[in-house]
């Protein structure tokens, strides 16, 4: 039996493509296969306490990217998923929201809908190109691994890299792309700042000390300095100040946030030996996402840079089994029955009876328990 969907999906967002899509996006959907499920955790907000629960998707385009599940999503979709036994479990996700938190990645929305292992030829490819490709998958690094989630984005199509003339006051994009050299034009500002190391936002604590955080309420979370500073982007129609922080930082400049806490004095001067490259002349196409402040009753305009790639940038080269055939994947048209129901909420188990591959019943689905330890499938 073939499945049935709503006529409005008439194919998936690409892994890629999320990188050029910012918070604002309404809907996005997507098809892809787990890869890893961290157990669910409590969450206090501004709103009370919830539940968060982490997973790793992939597809053929081997960009990990993680999916936080929220709420009833844990319990529903979350518990479904830690009783499939098979690797790889394949799903289709609507309605998702696109989040820049640490990094590109996902989260449901009280509107999102899932369907887990859909009977359909698209997701049986995926699932099969998966289990032949395990070994490749696995090496990846897992994008809930802190140190990795910042990491860089595919440069984009030549036509979607701007002047630095045309990038206008007020933005009217999530991101722009340039390609420029990077240079320190300045000593006299701040070079790093104290952080909480799970969420990066400053804090006023002393190195290592130990604490609870009370920006993303993390219990015993350490004090590290994170580097940030300001850089003059320059290409052949002029200049722009950005902010660059720690990875692209030690990476182009060759320092390190250690170096600069250590060598900054007192009056938060820090000396020329921590500082050993102060110019990068070399042109990298430069991601830049812009944000709009608050400051003494003004509003400003700060430019961050999120990704820089080399300017001959190869993609890298590994050894696959065959990809599954790339295309988009028609829907047929709506039957009378949903996969996806409109109502908020909904608990979706009980359809998968009909969409479900390597599970016995939705009733046996819908009795699953969550499994407190991280899951590789």
């Amino acid at each position: 039996m073939k499945i049935t969907m709503p006529q409005h999906i008439t194919s998936y967002h690409s892994m890629n493509s999320l990188n050029h899509l910012g918070n604002e996006t309404s809907s996005i959907d997507i098809l892809a296969a787990v890869v890893e499920i961290k157990p669910p955790k409590t969450i206090t907000t501004e709103n009370g306490t919830t539940t968060a629960q982490e997973i790793v998707l992939i597809n053929e385009e081997l960009m990990p990217i993680v999916l936080t599940l929220w709420g009833q999503f844990v319990t529903n979709e979350g518990e479904i998923l830690q009783a499939i036994t098979q690797s790889f479990p394949t799903l289709i996700a609507v309605r998702l929201k696109v989040s820049s938190f640490r990094g590109q990645s996902l989260s449901t929305k009280p509107t999102s809908a899932f369907v887990l292992n859909p009977n359909f030829k698209a997701a049986h490819q995926l699932h099969n190109w998966c289990v032949q490709n395990e070994e490749v998958i696995r090496t990846l690094p897992s994008p809930l691994e802190t140190h990795v989630r910042n990491i860089t984005t595919p440069s984009p199509k030549v036509d979607k890299i701007i002047s630095i003339s045309s990038i206008p006051s007020s933005p009217d994009a999530k991101m722009y792309w340039v390609k420029a050299t990077m240079s320190i034009t300045s000593l006299d500002q701040s070079f790093w700042y104290m952080s909480c190391n799970n969420c990066y936002k400053s804090i006023n604590a002393k190195y290592q000390t130990v604490f609870n955080c009370f920006h993303c309420k993390k219990k015993k979370v350490i004090a590290e300095p994170r580097v940030k500073f300001q850089v003059e982007l320059k290409d052949n129609s002029g200049s722009i100040m950005a902010t660059i922080f720690q990875d692209h930082a030690e990476k182009f400049f060759s320092i390190s946030s250690t170096d600069l806490m250590k060598h900054t004095t007192q009056d938060g001067k820090v000396s020329n030996d921590a500082l050993p490259k102060l110019n990068v002349p070399e042109y990298h196409i430069i991601q830049l996402k812009p944000r709009q402040y608050q400051f003494r009753g003004q509003v400003m305009l700060q430019h961050v840079i999120t990704s820089v790639n080399n300017d001959d940038a190869e993609p890298s080269i590994i050894t696959l089994a065959s990809k599954p055939h790339q295309q988009s994947v028609q829907i047929e048209p709506k039957a009378k029955k949903e996969l996806f129901p409109s109502t908020v909420g909904t608990n979706v188990a009980s359809d998968i009876s009909t969409a479900a591959v390597g599970t016995n019943s939705a009733s046996h689905i819908s009795a699953a328990t969550s499994v407190p330890s991280t899951k590789s499938l």
